[in-house]
């Protein structure tokens, strides 16, 4: 995709500002444009398309959890919505290396979402955050338990093929997707230990080692525009 030098980056920001506020340009140096969106997770893929610029761009974490219908209550919508905005602060130092990172991803119309996308120079990566009771997990013949305090629950929702579903209908558009990750937070006091759990088409990965495994899977730099493309292309067709 073509670099507008910056002055003229800096007039078309100006240009672009809409009485809604939906896009804003900001220019920076090296000729990379950050394109910020106050309209939803989408209007940004919108715009950036139609301006043919490099962007770095962002939704909100955990915006979607209020549409969504089941049985997760106020209370686990909310840990939810912590959960993603955790990530989301760790991500910030991967696109500060030039990488796209784009929050809460609408899949199926708004039937679910996948909650973090990250494109780089080698591809990208998917990261689905959990907020989590502080205990042990473990997967025993393909279903997910939590031990804690020596009491043994189901985790039911960790057994969840959503992500993998998406995972899958990425590439089969051809997206180059180079993992997929689940990055579990503790919901108070305590720690998360997930060693033994398996996660459907995915990978743990604690919220310490979070960046630094992204960074080696997705690249980074700025995103391939190939995966850039195809992306903006996949999450249109799924708004």
């Amino acid at each position: 995709m073509r670099a507008l030098p910056h002055e003229t980056q800096a007039k078309t920001g100006r240009d672009r500002q809409g009485a809604r506020g939906h896009r804003v340009l900001h220019a920076l140096p090296q000729g990379r444009v950050v394109l910020s969106c106050r309209g939803g997770p989408h209007g940004d893929l919108h715009g950036a398309r139609d301006l043919g610029l490099p962007v770095s761009t962002r939704g909100r974490a955990g915006s979607n959890l209020s549409t969504f219908v089941g049985g997760a209550g106020a209370a686990g919508k909310a840990a939810g919505a912590r959960g993603e905005e955790l990530t989301a602060s760790l991500l910030e130092q991967v696109s500060a290396t030039g990488c796209y990172v784009q929050h809460s991803v609408r899949v199926g119309h708004g039937r679910a979402d996948v909650d973090h996308v990250v494109i780089g120079r080698r591809g990208l990566v998917i990261i689905d955050s959990k907020c989590l009771r502080p205990g042990t997990y473990i997967t025993i013949m393909g279903r997910t338990w939590a031990l804690s305090k020596w009491r043994l629950r189901r985790a039911a929702h960790l057994d969840s093929t959503s992500l993998s579903r998406s995972a899958q209908d990425m590439r089969d558009h051809q997206i180059k997707v180079r993992g997929v990750l689940v990055c579990p937070h503790a919901s108070r006091a305590g720690r998360v230990r997930t060693l033994l759990a398996r996660y459907v088409g995915a990978r743990y990965v604690s919220p310490a080692s979070l960046t630094n495994k992204v960074l080696r899977l997705a690249g980074a730099g700025a995103p391939d525009p190939e995966t850039m493309s195809l992306f903006v292309s996949w999450a249109n067709l799924n708004r």
